[in-house]
């Protein structure tokens, strides 16, 4: 018969026994549990995804070391900070409301499951990322906040856009070749009419024995081929815009301004124009033989167009608008209706069917000035109000500062 100290004895030991078995499952429980979460852990910090947790207040719970690392941020910069702000702007570029978005996936998560939308890094910089969400819920069954994945779609999304913009400048290049195809057909075919006619009345001159009238039927036959001549080799050079380029250098306004008038001397003269070049226009940046076509295109137009002005003056100048120069040719002749405004950088365009040239120095010149990155336009009151030519160039940049300026010989 076992004694009762015997008893309390085996029962204690039995009571340990147990305890260590107790103490050795927990201990392995919670090995295994580090080992899981320590898992998780890595897979999180590791991934190349930013994973982000953050509370149905908008504030950031959590955001993984790929995430801080993308988006420039420390742990303590973000944590508890509102979304919008610090990694999600409030507006897009776009004009979308990102503040209003945000409530909304907290408000209807069903219908934010995916979306892709903008946001800010910390020195400033836009990004786009493809986010995957999930609603986090408390133990109540409440929303208690958002668990979101995101990958970085920013080289995508601008190759989207490029490719976009592509499409768009080659439907332009198609629309402007039917235009130009069908324009030059017409054009073209009229100085032909003009040959064909005359060598036909030319025959009957010559067998009539009428000299005098050969002569003339000639001389109209030679200035239809000149016209025709002109008219190839303007197109010829409108084509090499932005085939043949010079190398881009410091070219100074003033200057450019001053040579194209010398080649317009005669003309000058002959309508008794007087010219006005503002001393303080800049320095720019361009390919400066087509610069120069630019200026001499836009004062032979002024001076073609001065009209029956009693003191006709052209005046080249620059003024300041809103976060740009604009470079202009001012004339105070024959103006143009407000309807025309476009229609004169068209080819063969010409508001004056008895003025001298082919009509294509405008387009010319809209040609060039957007090849160098900026635009052109045409301001006037009016017929008899004078014209403004205004157009815009890039400014000399940084790289070029150390480049002799380059001065008229």
């Amino acid at each position: 018969m076992v004694e009762p100290n015997q008893m309390l004895l085996i029962n204690t030991l039995a009571i340990i026994l147990v305890l260590i078995v107790v103490v050795i499952v927990l201990a392995f429980n919670i090995q295994q549990r580090k080992a899981t979460e320590q898992k998780y852990r890595d897979l999180v910090e590791n991934t190349n995804s930013i994973i982000l947790k953050w509370g149905r207040d908008g504030r950031i719970k959590f955001l993984n070391d790929y995430g801080l690392r993308f988006f420039g941020y420390t742990e303590s910069e973000v944590i508890d900070q509102p979304l919008a702000g610090t990694i999600v702007p409030s507006l897009e570029d776009g004009g979308r409301d990102l503040a209003t978005m945000l409530d909304d996936i907290v408000q209807h998560p069903e219908q934010y499951a995916s979306n892709v939308n903008q946001n800010l890094c910390k020195d400033g910089r836009r990004v786009w990322v493809a986010w995957t969400n999930r609603t986090l819920f408390d133990k109540a069954g409440h929303i208690a906040g958002v668990f979101s994945v995101g990958t970085d779609i920013t080289a995508r999304k601008q190759a989207t856009v490029e490719r976009e913009q592509l499409i768009v400048e080659l439907e332009a290049k198609n629309a402007e070749l039917e235009r130009f195809t069908y324009t030059v057909s017409h054009d073209l075919k009229s100085p032909l009419i003009t040959i064909k006619g005359f060598l036909g009345v030319l025959e009957q001159d010559l067998a009539a024995g009428d000299v005098d009238q050969a002569s003339n039927d000639i001389a109209r036959i030679g200035g239809a081929a000149d016209k025709m001549k002109m008219l190839l080799e303007d197109l010829l050079e409108l084509s090499r815009i932005g085939r043949i380029c010079n190398p881009p250098v410091r070219v100074a306004l003033a200057d450019l301004a001053h040579e194209a008038a010398e080649l317009l001397a005669g003309r000058f003269q002959q309508r008794q124009v007087r010219l006005e070049v503002s001393a303080d226009l800049p320095v720019v940046c361009g390919d400066r033989p087509r610069l120069l076509e630019v200026m001499q295109n836009l004062l032979d137009n002024a001076v073609k167009y001065v009209g029956e002005q009693p003191e006709p003056m052209v005046t080249v100048g620059c003024r300041q608008d809103p976060n740009q120069t604009v470079y202009y040719v001012r004339d105070n002749g024959m103006g143009i209706e407000s309807h025309y405004h476009e229609k004169v950088f068209g080819l063969f365009e010409q508001l004056d069917p008895r003025a001298e040239g082919t009509g294509i120095g405008l387009a010319l010149v809209k040609r060039i000035i957007e090849f160098h990155g900026g635009r052109v336009w045409v301001e006037s009151g009016g017929p008899g109000q004078g014209s403004t030519f205004c157009f815009t160039l890039p400014t000399t940049p940084l790289a070029m500062v150390d480049q002799p300026l380059e001065k008229l010989a």
